[in-house]
């Protein structure tokens, strides 16, 4: 009831003086102001609304909003929303050129410099670039050409992206849906991998039993008996003879007993002839009877001895 009380006393108040002060000093307000705020503790708060809200009310020029997606206040004007925000941040160069809809125009530079200009005095030179004759000196042409083409896109931190257009449309892309997001990890017992999927389900792969499925098994046995059996990973047996592979040789004193027979790998026998071996290595020692009672002793170096056995003999007699 005490906000309705309020809001008669406004309308009230508005149609008796035509003029409307809240806040502070209330009896204090400037001739040409129609509704004055006034305070050093409180604020205006316009209208907050979503930018679907937004672009679905279709106001009238001049119109000012704040965008609660962009946090931003917005402005209408010809027919669409512009952006009242600046980022700095992006270091952009910003122009603007505004029809205020009563026979002027507004120019703003890239300084914030706000020029106004009537329009009879304005000349589309149809080239991109405006020609001003004021009547007070020479003419000034406004290139308008180069008037910046601004959009941004910005990242909401949740999964969702806000683009701006030219024209000050707002669009929100959702990219929640869109990301996969997938995670493979061998588990703590060093023998499973984890592979969670999009969802957060975990599947588990057991990596010996993939090893043991993939192994390639062979065996080589053998067999005692000059042959060995190699099974493959198949369970192919095979048969690999190699008694013919061994290296055979032999030695042996031929029945002579004078030389020795020795058979190489390829069978050919190679006789080693004992007597020559062994008259080559030998030491030579001779004793020689002289017959007259001494004998000669020659020894290894060849040099001879005497040796007297005459007074060695006895002799008996009967």
């Amino acid at each position: 009831m005490k906000n309705v009380l309020i809001l008669f006393t406004f309308l009230l108040s508005s149609s008796l003086f035509s003029q409307v002060k809240i806040g502070n000093n209330p009896s204090a307000i400037d001739n040409n102001s129609i509704l004055e705020l006034e305070s050093t503790e409180k604020v205006l708060v316009v209208t907050r609304i979503t930018t679907a809200q937004m672009n679905a009310i279709i106001p009238m020029n001049g119109a000012i909003i704040y965008n609660t997606e962009e946090d931003c206040l917005y402005q209408y004007n010809n027919s669409s929303w512009t952006s009242l925000c600046v980022d700095v941040m992006a270091n952009e160069t910003i122009t603007a050129l505004i029809d205020n809809n009563d026979g002027s125009i507004s120019y703003t530079n890239e300084e914030g410099t706000v020029t106004t200009i009537i329009k009879s005095a304005l000349t589309d030179n149809g080239d991109g670039t405006f020609t001003f004759n004021s009547g007070n000196g020479a003419p000034l042409t406004l290139d308008i050409s180069a008037l910046e083409t601004i959009t941004s896109l910005l990242d909401n931190a949740d999964g969702t992206f806000t683009y701006t257009s030219e024209n000050g449309t707002v669009t929100t892309i959702d990219t929640n849906s869109a990301e996969t997001v997938t995670t493979i990890l061998l588990n703590a017992d060093n023998t499973n991998i984890d592979y969670t999927d999009e969802d957060g389900v975990i599947t588990q792969l057991d990596v010996s039993a993939i090893v043991a499925n993939l192994e390639a098994l062979t065996t080589l046995v053998d067999n005692n008996d000059g042959t060995l059996t190699y099974t493959d990973e198949d369970g192919n047996p095979t048969i690999l003879d190699v008694a013919n592979l061994e290296t055979l040789t032999a030695i042996a004193l031929n029945p002579d007993n004078t030389n020795i027979d020795y058979t190489d790998e390829d069978g050919v026998t190679t006789q080693l002839d004992l007597s020559t071996i062994v008259a080559n290595l030998e030491a030579l020692t001779t004793l020689v009877d002289n017959n007259d009672g001494t004998l000669t002793y020659t020894d290894e170096d060849g040099n001879p001895t005497i040796l007297d056995v005459a007074n060695l003999e006895t002799l008996t007699a009967i």
